[in-house]
């Protein structure tokens, strides 16, 4: 996912707003830091335009702080601040375009609850306010969902930052393997032989995982892990290779060390893969 930062940040001279740098940190310092403030009260996404919230596979009905609203200036809000809110399926198009994205989509409505609708409110002598939901986190195992939100109106009448008033939210529930890992591969390996790399698992089910960036770590090739719950065996598809079968039972997930090794070969037999990929922190 692309990261976009804030190019914004402000110097306040009265009460006017008059200049800009392109340093986030700058930016981060003078709209939130304890000292150099602006002087000017401005409703800001500060994730804008573009994040994630990725949560763990847990029982029951979450409550979640999907985005947050802040109110920079160098008070707190001297009143209730309302944010009236809407969706935009457009900023999703664009989103799924921009990032060669097709997948992502508003989750439906019964899906998830809004806390307290279409409404933010940064209360009285606060700074931040959140865009809240409930959910149940494993009906979103495996999908890919995003909450693409612009701001509609503020009430009483403050400022909007010019660049982060509107967001994509990308949203998802994780899996237990779902991560960071360091990918190793063989000399046996074909194609990317003795290689080694970071990688990502994303989750694409409750034990269900999807290689990232693709295959061996490199190419675009769809491949997903699955690891059985019961047995810890591994099994691989790769729907643009296929997987030769029966498949190889060496292919294990340790839990101790949080590590897959796997063993495969590609469905006409013409080519071997060797891999191990061992956890090193979420994504």
């Amino acid at each position: 996912m692309k990261k976009i930062n804030s190019l914004l940040c402000f110097f306040a001279i009265g009460v006017s707003l008059v200049s800009c740098l392109k340093d986030p940190k700058i930016t981060d310092e003078l709209l939130y830091g304890d000292e150099g403030i602006g002087k000017t009260a401005i409703i800001d996404i500060p994730a804008g335009p573009e994040g994630s919230r990725f949560i763990d596979n847990e029982d029951g009905t979450k409550t979640i702080d999907l985005i947050k609203f802040a109110y920079a200036n160098e008070n707190p809000a001297p009143q209730d601040v309302t944010i009236e809110l809407e969706y935009d399926q457009s900023l999703l198009d664009a989103y799924n375009e921009d990032h060669d994205e097709a997948g992502f989509v508003i989750p439906d409505s019964d899906m998830y609850s809004l806390v307290n609708g279409m409404t933010v409110v940064i209360p009285r002598g606060e700074r931040y306010g959140y865009f809240q939901i409930n959910v149940t986190p494993s009906d979103f195992l495996g999908g890919e969902y995003a909450f693409p939100v612009r701001i509609k109106s503020v009430t009483p009448e403050v400022t909007l930052n010019s660049i982060r008033n509107q967001i994509v939210m990308v949203f998802g529930t994780k899996n237990k393997y779902d991560g960071k890992y360091q990918y190793v591969s063989s000399a046996n390996t074909s194609l990317r032989p003795n290689s080694n790399t970071s990688a990502e698992l994303h989750t694409a089910g409750a034990n269900r995982l999807l290689l990232k960036p693709g295959l061996l770590a490199y190419y675009s090739n769809e491949v997903y892990y699955n690891i059985d719950p019961a047995t810890n065996a591994v099994t691989v598809e790769c729907p643009s290779l296929g997987v030769q079968t029966p498949q190889d039972p060496r292919s294990k997930y340790d839990p101790a060390t949080k590590t897959l090794t796997v063993y495969w070969k590609q469905g006409n037999g013409g080519r071997t893969f060797e891999e191990t990929l061992t956890y090193t922190g979420p994504r």
